[in-house]
Formats: C-alpha cells, structure tokens, sequence
C-alpha cells in the first residue's frame, strides 16, 4: 500500500518535472526565434547596404559591369557577399521561418525610400 503511494507520488513529481521542461523548452524556442528573426532583419539591412554599393560601384545595369576592371571585381565580391548574407538567411528561415516576409518587407520599404528620394 505504501509502496503504491510512493509510486503515485514519484509520478506526479516527475509529470510535474516534465511538465515544467516542455514550458522551459517553449519559452527558449521562442527566444531563439526572436533571436533569428532579429539576426535575419541584420543580414537583410546588410544587403540592401551591399546592394547600394554595388549600384554605386558598378551602376545598375547589367552591361555597365561586363568589362575586364577593378569594378566588376568590386562588384562580383560584393555579390559573393549577398549571396553568402542569403544562405544565412535561408538557414535561419528553415529553423523558424519568415525570412522572404522580412526580405519583402525590407524591399518594399527600399523601394519607398528610393521612389522619395526620386520625387525630391
């Protein structure tokens, strides 16, 4: 009968113990994905920064940075960086997910800037 008691007891203590980790593990999967939505929010303030310089540096059309030059290096090193700023990214967005919301967000947010920055 005691025996019966105890063993009630330890299984109660340890659904209370498992119950307490699954809320403990919730709560740090949701830091870890606010966390990863910051960092995927960096990367893409990186690129759009990145995707300026190119256009800076190389112009924004594709015949512009065709030639054998220091500027087609310049911007074949900053596309290597956007694109290694992407896999980041994609990483990111296979653990928890949201990354293309951000990137259209931010895109859309560029292209505002750039069609102010036209009108003025």
């Amino acid at each position: 009968d005691q025996a019966i008691e105890r063993q009630a007891a330890a299984q109660m203590e340890v659904d209370m113990c498992l119950e307490t980790l699954k809320e403990k593990k919730a709560l740090s999967h949701e830091k870890e994905k606010e966390g990863g939505r910051k960092r995927m929010i960096q990367l893409v303030k990186k690129m759009v920064k990145l995707e300026k310089l190119r256009d800076d540096i190389c112009g924004t059309g594709e015949e512009e940075c065709t030639s054998q030059s220091i500027t087609v290096v310049g911007g074949f090193v900053l596309d290597s960086e956007i694109a290694a700023l992407v896999a980041e990214g994609e990483e990111l967005d296979s653990k928890f997910g949201g990354w293309t919301d951000i990137m259209m967000e931010f895109a859309e947010a560029s292209e505002d800037t750039s069609s102010e920055e036209i009108v003025e």
